[in-house]
Parts: C-alpha cells; sequence; structure tokens
C-alpha cells in the first residue's frame, strides 16, 4: 500500500527506525543468548516494521489487511507450530524434514479449503486440481 501512494516516503523512516531497532535488539540480545539472540532480535525488528506499516496505513487511509479470517489463520498456523515442532520422525534429518513439511503443508491447504479461510487458496485449488 504504502509504495504505491504517495506515502511512500515513509518507508524510508520506517526502514530507518526498523535498522536502529535490529542494531539496538542485537547488542542486549546476542552477548545474553548468542546466535539465537540475534534471531529474536530480527524477528522483532522485522515485525515491529510491518506493524509500523500497517498502522501507519491504517491511520492515514483508514484501511487494513486483516480480516476474522486472519485471526483464525493465525490460531490455526500456531497449533500447526506446536504439532509439527516436536514431532520428529527417528530418519535422517533431511527426510524428517521432507516428510514434516509435506504432512504440514497437505493438512494446511486441507484446513483452509475446508473452513474457507481464503479466497485465494480455494480459487488456485479450484482452479488447478479440481
Amino acid at each position: 500500500m504504502l509504495y504505491n501512494s504517495d506515502l511512500y516516503r515513509v518507508t524510508l523512516w520506517l526502514g530507518l527506525l526498523l535498522a536502529v531497532l535490529a542494531i539496538v535488539l542485537n547488542m542486549w540480545l546476542i552477548p545474553l543468548y548468542g546466535l539465537m539472540g540475534a534471531a529474536i532480535s530480527t524477528c522483532i525488528a522485522y515485525v515491529s516494521y510491518a506493524f509500523a506499516k500497517a498502522l501507519y496505513v491504517f491511520h492515514k487511509l483508514n484501511i487494513h489487511p486483516w480480516t476474522a479470517r486472519t485471526s483464525h489463520s493465525i490460531l490455526l498456523i500456531l497449533i500447526f507450530i506446536g504439532i509439527f515442532y516436536f514431532w520428529d520422525f527417528n530418519w535422517h534429518p533431511v527426510a524428517n524434514i521432507f516428510l514434516k513439511s509435506v504432512l504440514l503443508t497437505i493438512s494446511y491447504i486441507l484446513i483452509v479449503r475446508k473452513l474457507k479461510l481464503s479466497d485465494e487458496i480455494n480459487g488456485l485449488l479450484a482452479k488447478y486440481l479440481l
């Protein structure tokens, strides 16, 4: 939204704030947690950047990208993380990753289709698989 409107200049300032936030969080979290601290700080910085852009668009244009189905999708993703994070097969690690990825993808697509959470996914499935 920002890149294709007259408000594109704000992305520069939000990007600078992203960089400053990432540097500050890295200086704080890397000494405490090492590589995991770098990952956490990067995640916090990018999620903050995305929400800042969305809030700015909502403030200026009075539109937002979220619907009730968005919260259902997020809840579904959190449930899948809880299930698949601790579920490991005692095989080769690459085979484990591959099988979990296939199971996760198929399960997610079937549930999203059944609950009609995404018009785009349902449209693609109807176009290419049915």
